[in-house]
């Protein structure tokens, strides 16, 4: 994206629109397992984006934050989703149970890291 081919208010409506939800979608799937490598490159491709925006863009992490819970919610309310009996509530009411997982591998996948943030 060149700064001078298009107007900015056509570049501001265009990374919202194209970045975010192809290039960062995934996130919410693999961003609690991603390597630092990974997380450095895509902060990169969000801050060069907000520098030819002259818009600033939100971190990785406040966009892998606000997706999966969004993600998680929409779960939670469709009880047609497969992974929708995995948000079980404790007796309490304010809090999820917590899966009990052996490997580190399963520990970063979506589901446990979606009910941390939602108990939080």
């Amino acid at each position: 994206m060149k700064p001078s081919r298009f107007s900015h208010s056509l570049m501001v409506q265009f990374y919202p629109a194209t970045m975010e939800s192809v290039i960062l979608s995934p996130i919410t799937v693999w961003g609690s397992s991603a390597t630092k490598h990974d997380i450095h490159r895509l902060q990169c491709i969000i801050r060069s984006a907000g520098k030819t925006t002259g818009v600033k863009r939100p971190t990785l992490l406040d966009l892998h934050t606000s997706r999966t819970r969004r993600r998680a919610e929409k779960i939670i309310t469709d009880a047609s989703h497969p992974g929708h009996h995995l948000f079980q509530g404790l007796p309490s009411g304010q809090r999820f149970s917590q899966m009990r997982i052996k490997t580190t591998r399963s520990q970063r996948s979506f589901f446990p890291h979606a009910i941390t943030l939602m108990d939080s």
